[in-house]
Protein backbone atom coordinates (compact mmCIF):
# COMPACT_ATOMS: atom_id res chain seq x y z
CA UNK A 1 0.00 0.00 0.00
CA UNK A 2 1.31 3.52 -0.91
CA UNK A 3 2.15 5.80 2.06
CA UNK A 4 0.79 9.97 1.73
CA UNK A 5 4.40 10.94 0.31
CA UNK A 6 4.15 7.90 -2.43
CA UNK A 7 0.92 9.14 -3.14
CA UNK A 8 1.82 13.04 -3.26
CA UNK A 9 4.62 12.18 -5.67
CA UNK A 10 2.52 10.26 -8.20
CA UNK A 11 -0.05 13.20 -7.46
CA UNK A 12 2.48 16.06 -8.25
CA UNK A 13 4.08 13.80 -11.30
CA UNK A 14 0.75 13.17 -12.78
CA UNK A 15 -0.63 16.92 -12.16
CA UNK A 16 3.10 17.96 -14.19
CA UNK A 17 2.53 15.13 -17.00
CA UNK A 18 -0.95 17.07 -17.13
CA UNK A 19 0.62 20.14 -17.99
CA UNK A 20 2.93 18.62 -20.19
CA UNK A 21 0.60 17.08 -22.58
CA UNK A 22 -2.14 20.50 -22.40
CA UNK A 23 1.31 22.54 -23.48
CA UNK A 24 2.33 20.16 -25.96
CA UNK A 25 -1.42 19.90 -27.44
CA UNK A 26 -2.24 23.51 -27.18
CA UNK A 27 0.52 24.11 -29.43
CA UNK A 28 -0.22 21.80 -31.95
CA UNK A 29 -3.58 23.13 -31.61
CA UNK A 30 -2.37 27.10 -31.54
CA UNK A 31 -0.44 25.87 -35.28
CA UNK A 32 -3.79 24.05 -36.57
CA UNK A 33 -5.90 27.58 -36.15
CA UNK A 34 -2.58 29.41 -37.69
CA UNK A 35 -2.26 27.44 -40.60
CA UNK A 36 -6.09 27.01 -41.13
CA UNK A 37 -6.34 30.91 -41.15
CA UNK A 38 -3.76 31.55 -43.24
CA UNK A 39 -4.93 29.26 -46.20
CA UNK A 40 -8.33 30.88 -45.35
CA UNK A 41 -7.34 34.12 -46.24
CA UNK A 42 -5.74 33.36 -49.35
CA UNK A 43 -8.38 31.82 -50.40
CA UNK A 44 -10.45 34.67 -50.11
CA UNK A 45 -7.81 37.21 -51.37
CA UNK A 46 -10.70 39.41 -53.69
CA UNK A 47 -13.48 38.31 -51.65
CA UNK A 48 -16.34 40.29 -50.12
CA UNK A 49 -15.43 42.40 -47.24
CA UNK A 50 -18.14 40.76 -45.40
CA UNK A 51 -16.73 37.06 -46.02
CA UNK A 52 -13.39 38.36 -44.95
CA UNK A 53 -14.81 39.64 -41.62
CA UNK A 54 -16.55 36.50 -41.22
CA UNK A 55 -13.76 34.74 -41.24
CA UNK A 56 -11.63 37.14 -39.12
CA UNK A 57 -14.17 36.64 -36.73
CA UNK A 58 -14.20 33.00 -36.73
CA UNK A 59 -10.28 32.74 -36.63
CA UNK A 60 -10.78 35.19 -33.38
CA UNK A 61 -13.16 32.81 -31.94
CA UNK A 62 -11.21 30.09 -32.39
CA UNK A 63 -8.06 31.50 -30.76
CA UNK A 64 -10.68 32.86 -27.87
CA UNK A 65 -11.66 29.37 -27.50
CA UNK A 66 -8.63 27.77 -27.20
CA UNK A 67 -6.99 29.97 -24.55
CA UNK A 68 -10.26 29.50 -22.78
CA UNK A 69 -10.33 25.91 -22.71
CA UNK A 70 -6.71 25.70 -22.03
CA UNK A 71 -6.47 28.79 -19.28
CA UNK A 72 -6.16 26.93 -16.12
CA UNK A 73 -3.34 25.08 -17.96
CA UNK A 74 -1.61 29.03 -18.81
CA UNK A 75 -2.37 29.86 -15.23
CA UNK A 76 -0.52 27.21 -13.87
CA UNK A 77 2.64 27.61 -15.88
CA UNK A 78 2.16 31.56 -15.84
CA UNK A 79 2.62 31.59 -19.39
CA UNK A 80 0.64 34.82 -18.68
CA UNK A 81 1.79 38.23 -21.73
CA UNK A 82 4.13 36.20 -23.34
CA UNK A 83 1.68 34.29 -25.38
CA UNK A 84 1.07 37.39 -27.57
CA UNK A 85 4.99 37.09 -28.90
CA UNK A 86 2.47 34.78 -31.92
CA UNK A 87 0.90 38.15 -32.50
CA UNK A 88 3.55 40.58 -32.12
CA UNK A 89 6.34 38.24 -34.32
CA UNK A 90 3.73 37.55 -36.99
CA UNK A 91 2.61 41.29 -37.50
CA UNK A 92 6.07 42.68 -37.22
CA UNK A 93 7.43 39.98 -39.53
CA UNK A 94 4.46 40.37 -42.22
CA UNK A 95 5.46 44.05 -41.62
CA UNK A 96 9.44 43.91 -42.18
CA UNK A 97 8.75 41.71 -45.41
CA UNK A 98 5.99 44.14 -46.78
CA UNK A 99 8.04 47.11 -45.84
CA UNK A 100 12.06 46.28 -47.03
CA UNK A 101 10.53 44.62 -49.83
CA UNK A 102 12.15 41.53 -49.39
CA UNK A 103 9.30 40.07 -51.08
CA UNK A 104 9.47 36.58 -49.62
CA UNK A 105 6.04 34.92 -51.19
CA UNK A 106 3.31 35.61 -48.64
CA UNK A 107 2.06 32.25 -48.19
CA UNK A 108 5.39 31.27 -46.89
CA UNK A 109 6.46 33.88 -44.43
CA UNK A 110 4.45 32.72 -41.41
CA UNK A 111 6.26 29.60 -41.56
CA UNK A 112 9.51 30.71 -40.30
CA UNK A 113 7.57 33.45 -38.59
CA UNK A 114 5.95 30.93 -36.53
CA UNK A 115 9.29 28.58 -35.79
CA UNK A 116 10.86 31.95 -34.34
CA UNK A 117 7.34 32.65 -31.99
CA UNK A 118 7.52 28.85 -30.83
CA UNK A 119 11.66 28.98 -30.28
CA UNK A 120 11.05 32.36 -28.24
CA UNK A 121 8.31 31.15 -26.31
CA UNK A 122 10.57 28.22 -25.74
CA UNK A 123 13.67 30.22 -24.85
CA UNK A 124 10.77 32.80 -22.44
CA UNK A 125 8.84 30.87 -20.49
CA UNK A 126 9.11 27.11 -21.20
CA UNK A 127 13.18 26.70 -20.49
CA UNK A 128 12.50 27.70 -16.58
CA UNK A 129 9.46 25.38 -16.51
CA UNK A 130 11.30 22.58 -17.61
CA UNK A 131 14.00 23.46 -15.33
CA UNK A 132 12.12 23.84 -12.57
CA UNK A 133 10.36 20.43 -13.32
CA UNK A 134 7.18 22.17 -13.75
CA UNK A 135 6.82 19.97 -17.18
CA UNK A 136 8.30 16.84 -18.95
CA UNK A 137 9.15 18.15 -22.28
CA UNK A 138 10.18 21.73 -24.50
CA UNK A 139 7.17 21.18 -27.01
CA UNK A 140 7.28 24.84 -28.25
CA UNK A 141 11.10 24.73 -28.22
CA UNK A 142 11.48 21.39 -30.32
CA UNK A 143 8.73 22.27 -32.44
CA UNK A 144 9.97 26.05 -33.37
CA UNK A 145 13.75 24.14 -33.91
CA UNK A 146 11.82 22.21 -36.47
CA UNK A 147 10.01 24.78 -38.18
CA UNK A 148 13.01 26.96 -38.13
CA UNK A 149 15.19 24.42 -39.40
CA UNK A 150 13.26 23.20 -42.28
CA UNK A 151 12.48 26.64 -43.41
CA UNK A 152 15.28 26.59 -45.94
CA UNK A 153 14.35 23.49 -47.32
CA UNK A 154 10.42 24.78 -47.70
CA UNK A 155 11.60 27.85 -49.65
CA UNK A 156 13.93 25.69 -51.86
CA UNK A 157 10.78 23.68 -52.82
CA UNK A 158 9.12 26.88 -53.47
CA UNK A 159 11.43 28.26 -55.62
CA UNK A 160 11.72 25.18 -57.28
CA UNK A 161 7.92 24.23 -57.69
CA UNK A 162 5.68 26.69 -58.62
CA UNK A 163 2.48 24.65 -57.59
CA UNK A 164 3.51 24.66 -54.27
CA UNK A 165 0.93 26.37 -52.37
CA UNK A 166 -0.33 27.48 -48.74
CA UNK A 167 -2.15 23.89 -48.16
CA UNK A 168 1.17 22.43 -49.30
CA UNK A 169 2.95 24.37 -46.21
CA UNK A 170 0.81 23.95 -43.72
CA UNK A 171 0.61 20.53 -44.27
CA UNK A 172 4.67 20.33 -43.57
CA UNK A 173 4.24 22.03 -40.60
CA UNK A 174 1.28 20.21 -39.29
CA UNK A 175 3.30 17.29 -39.97
CA UNK A 176 6.08 17.99 -38.14
CA UNK A 177 4.40 20.32 -35.44
CA UNK A 178 2.23 16.45 -34.88
CA UNK A 179 5.50 14.64 -34.65
CA UNK A 180 7.07 17.10 -31.59
CA UNK A 181 3.66 17.10 -30.04
CA UNK A 182 3.90 13.17 -29.89
CA UNK A 183 7.78 13.16 -29.14
CA UNK A 184 6.99 15.33 -26.36
CA UNK A 185 3.82 13.40 -25.01
CA UNK A 186 6.49 10.34 -25.57
CA UNK A 187 9.13 12.08 -23.62
CA UNK A 188 6.82 12.97 -20.63
CA UNK A 189 5.50 9.63 -20.66
CA UNK A 190 8.56 8.25 -20.46
CA UNK A 191 9.52 10.29 -17.24
CA UNK A 192 6.67 9.75 -15.18
CA UNK A 193 6.48 5.51 -16.08
CA UNK A 194 10.44 5.52 -15.29
CA UNK A 195 9.83 7.13 -11.55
Amino acid sequence: MLVASELMQVSLDLSTYRRTLALALGNLIIIIIIGCSIVLFETLIGASLLLILFCLIISFAAVSLHIYVFRHVFRELRLGRSVFIYPIIITLGYTINSLLSILLPLNFVWYPLLGISNLLMGVAAENSLYQNNSILSRPLLISGLGLLLTSPLVFMFILQFKEINTFIISSIALILVSLTTSYSMAEAEKRVVAK
